[in-house]
């Protein structure tokens, strides 16, 4: 056994212990498991994220505890202990350590997430074969999150990828899809997955967050960024407590309309570092590409542009 698998089984163990204890106690085991990874803290990425996250949980009256109980009582605890070791020990401590040495080896930058569009057009060149040996070019060179952008394809299609998804428990995978596609069988099949987060945008039937919420998956909202920014903070606001009326933990804010540019993409970055310290609902807000593009900046010293991070 290598030992990077003994130190992510001693994390784990850890971990389950705090989840344990998390009913009987709940804001003292979310500080203790953040004072936790403040202690195994191995690499920048985790230095800074586990900072961030720390001063979202300074208040005892904050927010954040209510969204974290929600994913807590809501999700499978299978799902959230797998999902959240792949993120914070494959991805952001072993995971930035093979990019940087192989941005050293080969001269060349890497997103730590990679962009998978699969549509109409492109859907036949996904088979399991191909998805497989993608995700397993990226493995080796550091990158264990995977955003797949999923619109009008054929449901055999969908089996597949989850098929092939179910063969890389070491990734993680974040489906974001209109929620049309999902069916009864792909339900069972996401409800065996534990490494899968499922993002649908907010205008989805309700009957669609009230299955995924029943079977205990990992899900959230997403929503794209008006053009027009003058107003930016009371959108959030409405958008969050969207969010929160539909039980959704998660927001994931896209910037699709304006340029990606280092500008564009720090602007963003520090208007939501802003709002996130003062948020009034429990949601977990996330800017796409503000949030993705500072981790690549700790990683590689640069903004990565999204069409690079593209497989």
């Amino acid at each position: 056994m290598e030992t990077k698998d003994i130190k992510r089984i001693f994390v784990e163990n850890t971990i389950r212990m705090h989840f344990k204890s998390y009913d009987q106690d709940p804001q003292r085991t979310i500080r203790r498991m953040i004072d936790m990874g403040h202690r195994f803290t191995k690499s920048r990425v985790q230095a800074d994220r586990f900072a961030v996250i720390s001063k979202l949980f300074e208040d005892e009256n904050s927010p954040y505890y209510e969204a974290v109980d929600k994913l807590m009582q809501g999700v499978n605890r299978s799902t959230l202990m797998h999902f959240g070791l792949n993120l914070g020990y494959n991805s952001w401590k072993n995971g930035t350590h093979q990019i940087n040495r192989y941005e050293q080896a080969s001269g060349k930058v890497i997103s730590w997430i990679i962009d998978i569009d699969i549509n109409a057009a492109n859907y036949t060149k996904y088979t399991p074969e191909n998805v497989s040996k993608m995700i397993n070019h990226f493995n080796i060179r550091g990158v264990y999150i995977f955003s797949l952008h999923i619109s009008d394809i054929p449901e055999c299609t969908m089996i597949e990828l989850l098929s092939a998804i179910a063969e890389h428990s070491s990734s993680n995978f974040v489906l974001f899809t209109d929620g049309e596609l999902l069916s009864d069988e792909l339900y069972d099949m996401l409800k065996a997955l534990t490494n899968v987060a499922v993002i649908v945008p907010m205008d989805v039937p309700r009957a669609t967050t009230e299955t995924m919420t029943e079977l205990k998956l990992l899900w959230g909202h997403s929503a794209d960024m008006p053009a027009d920014t003058t107003d930016i903070r009371e959108w959030v606001h409405a958008m969050t407590e969207l969010a929160d009326s539909s039980a959704s933990p998660l927001l994931i804010l896209r910037n699709t309309v304006r340029e990606d540019t280092d500008e564009a993409v720090n602007t963003d970055y520090e208007l939501f570092s802003e709002l996130r310290y003062s948020m009034s609902h429990p949601v977990l807000l996330i800017s796409y590409s503000g949030d993705l593009q500072k981790i690549n900046r700790i990683i590689s010293g640069e903004n990565i542009p999204l069409a690079a991070a593209r497989a």
